[in-house]
């Protein structure tokens, strides 16, 4: 189910349940884009769902506040939260847990929930996210308000070559339909993957379309083996590894180390954007959904973003695109401008 239309009324309460994490975040985004049109702001507050209690989420989701007009209350791992408490049965009620986290009397944290969809807040939005979820009264409540419920599966191939069509201009590029069907041959239908992808093709040729030939040089088949795996090797501050990992990537797989550059970019942008973000007081959870961190990088990421200082993440990420500029002009070798980048990560990585 898409994100709602511009002209559609904003629901006081979205469900997004499903395996596809990037369908989630994109959602949650819209969402954001369109509540800061309507009240000039929207402050996102994040709970898990693992370790939040039903009372604290709605407390926060009823409570003024002097400083934003409009929450945006974001619940992860919604379904721990609700577990113990679901009713399969849509007409059966919901189950008592007396003891549930933080809820007071014998109702549920399902049942709470319902109590809330009822009549919701209309200062805050709440959003609840879960990979599985089982349906019942929660949803019937939550439709009732005017809320959204939003199915996010992973597509087949067909639908993820017409998402790249759309998704292009996202990233200041075009991309026709065989190109985008080469693309999804060679990633796969991760929507995730894909976007990185046409990031990192858009800035091969800026404002020229994405074309197979481009796809071919950069990308290569990279459903078993993909470059960007070098990342968390990057991260762990052990030069020996790094130094090993590129040599595999260059000398046995035979990448090309002009796209491996762009890796090595995207990644202290990352690490960079985590530094400043948790030094600006942020929490992890908002950096995960604003920079769309998922996968083996993203605790590392975390953990070397609380540890590293966000100038010396800034003078690492101008030095990487320094040497992007530096092989594109054949200003050095490119192999070893990339072992130089590789023992500035560890340096940087062993703090």
């Amino acid at each position: 189910m898409p994100p709602p239309s511009p002209s559609s009324p904003l629901p006081p309460i979205a469900i997004l349940h499903g395996p596809e994490r990037f369908l989630q975040l994109e959602f949650t985004d819209r969402l954001r884009t369109r509540l800061i049109q309507a009240h000039g702001e929207a402050a996102g507050v994040y709970f898990d769902g693992a370790q939040a209690s039903a009372a604290d989420i709605l407390d926060e989701c009823r409570s003024l506040s002097l400083m934003m007009s409009h929450k945006l209350v974001i619940v992860d791992r919604a379904d721990l939260l609700l577990k113990g408490s679901d009713d399969d049965d849509d007409d059966a009620p919901a189950a008592k847990s007396p003891k549930a986290r933080g809820v007071p009397g014998s109702k549920s944290a399902r049942e709470l929930f319902e109590g809330y969809a009822a009549a919701p807040d209309s200062s805050a939005t709440l959003v609840l996210r879960a990979e599985k979820w089982r349906p019942g009264n929660l949803d019937k409540a939550v439709l009732k308000s005017g809320g959204h419920i939003a199915q996010c599966q992973a597509p087949g191939d067909a639908e993820a070559i017409a998402w790249c069509l759309t998704r292009a201009p996202e990233h200041q590029t075009q991309i026709d339909r065989p190109a985008a069907a080469l693309l999804v041959e060679f990633i796969g239908p991760d929507l995730g993957r894909l976007d990185g992808e046409l990031a990192k093709l858009a800035l091969v040729n800026p404002g020229q379309p994405i074309t197979p030939e481009t796809i071919r040089l950069m990308t290569g088949i990279t459903r078993e083996e993909d470059f960007w795996a070098i990342g968390p090797t990057l991260l762990s501050g052990d030069a020996a590894a790094a130094l090993t990992h590129l040599a595999e990537l260059v000398e046995i797989s035979r990448h090309d180390p002009a796209p491996l550059s762009f890796t090595f970019v995207d990644l202290a942008r990352k690490l960079h954007a985590v530094s400043r973000g948790l030094a600006d007081r942020e929490s992890p959870q908002a950096l995960m959904s604003r920079l769309r961190l998922w996968g083996p990088t993203t605790q590392l990421l975390l953990d070397k973003g609380r540890k590293i200082r966000p100038e010396a993440a800034a003078a690492l990420l101008h030095e990487c695109v320094q040497a992007v500029v530096r092989q594109r002009t054949s200003l050095g070798d490119p192999v070893r401008i990339l072992e130089g980048l590789t023992l500035r990560f560890a340096s940087l990585c062993r703090t």
